[in-house]
């Protein structure tokens, strides 16, 4: 089967922004092969996300699930908790919530919270054993001779050996660099 390439950029609406497919592509592989929404497209055109954009996503989320019965709290570490608003959490609360939450989240934040975390760990997308390694070891939490290859077949197979729970370990997780979080 022929398939015209030119015609499919031209009239798919996500990809006729090639400038906003590439940057996506290059942060999150792959994310051009779904459909995005205009808010999101506007907020990742430049290729950078702001603490403004990131809350202006996350508003967005909360008002969808409020309009679902359901409150969302961020962690400014990342990650959340999703919530009842009337207190209630019958059984089956999981099941119930998820599927709102995915359906809010691909109106309003599929990939701008990602986007901002992965770009405020590691602006310049060196590699992460490149940089979670010298953190580790300055942390003291593995020795001088703890490889970047030792790092990554220890974190394939999870069997990291330190306790990855710990708050050096935590911070060498979300700030390797020591960019923007204070332990």
């Amino acid at each position: 089967m022929f398939l015209d390439t030119a015609a499919t950029v031209r009239d798919d609406p996500f990809r006729r922004d090639a400038r906003v497919s590439r940057t996506l592509d290059r942060r999150v592989p792959g994310c051009t092969r779904r459909r995005s929404v205009p808010f999101e497209e506007r907020i990742l055109a430049d290729g950078s996300v702001t603490p403004e954009e990131v809350e202006a996503a996350h508003d967005r989320v909360r008002r969808c699930l409020a309009d679902s019965g359901l409150g969302i709290n961020y962690d400014p570490d990342g990650g959340f908790e999703l919530q009842s608003l009337d207190g209630k959490y019958p059984d089956g609360f999981f099941e119930r919530s998820d599927p709102i939450l995915r359906s809010c989240e691909k109106r309003a934040d599929e990939y701008v919270t990602y986007l901002f975390e992965e770009t405020r760990r590691n602006p310049e997308r060196r590699d992460d054993a490149e940089i979670t390694v010298p953190c580790l070891q300055a942390a003291g939490l593995v020795g001088k001779d703890y490889s970047e290859q030792q790092w990554r077949d220890d974190y394939d197979a999870d069997t990291l050996p330190f306790d990855s729970t710990s708050d050096e370990a935590v911070q060498c997780r979300l700030d390797p660099l020591g960019l923007w979080r204070r332990p």
